[in-house]
């Protein structure tokens, strides 16, 4: 009977922390591009004119994201200066030559076998839902998202965590509050 107790507390407990964590989310509104949404923690900024080194990409990324432990959640705003439509492997190209290697720490591979691109609806417009799996190491990491065409800008709202960590409510929440 305690045994019985003591594991519906610790139950309860449990649930109200998740609980308690999502609701103590940050609401966040960037200027420049006028991202709206809410972060686990405070954003941070970064903002990079293209071309990077070794690559042709020319134009301007604005990335904002939070991170906790083992999750990352993040919103890019490209603008290339030649528009590109979005597809499977410009996204691709995209996570793999610009964002990946100049905002995350770590040698990360992305695999492109398992790629989902899904033409959906978020925010009540034309939106790609995406999902890919990046090995670091030993560990293998899942980032989804959503990404949107507005202004001839791309803004890519998505969730990174360990595969055996990833929690779509987190997901869900995210991309539900977010507005550009």
């Amino acid at each position: 009977m305690k045994k019985s107790i003591f594991i519906i507390l610790c139950l309860l407990f449990s649930n109200a922390l998740i609980m308690a964590t999502m609701n103590d989310w940050v609401k966040f509104t960037e200027q420049k591009t006028g991202i709206h949404g809410v972060f686990p923690s405070q954003p941070q900024e970064l903002n990079f004119d293209l071309p990077f080194e070794n690559t042709s990409e020319k134009g301007n990324l604005h990335f904002l994201y939070s991170a906790n432990v083992g999750e990352l959640f993040g919103v890019a705003n490209y603008s290339p200066l030649e528009m590109k439509e979005i597809n499977q492997q410009e996204l691709f190209n995209f996570f793999q030559n610009i964002l990946f290697p100049h905002c995350f720490c770590g040698p990360t591979q992305l695999e492109k076998k398992g790629f989902q691109f899904i033409k959906t609806k978020w925010l009540a417009q034309d939106a790609w839902a995406f999902q890919l799996s990046a090995r670091d190491g030993e560990e293998i990491k899942l980032l989804e998202g959503q990404v949107i065409l507005k202004d001839k800008n791309w803004f890519i709202a998505f969730y990174l965590a360990n595969k055996d960590q990833f929690d779509e409510s987190k997901l869900d929440r995210f991309l539900s509050e977010m507005s550009f």
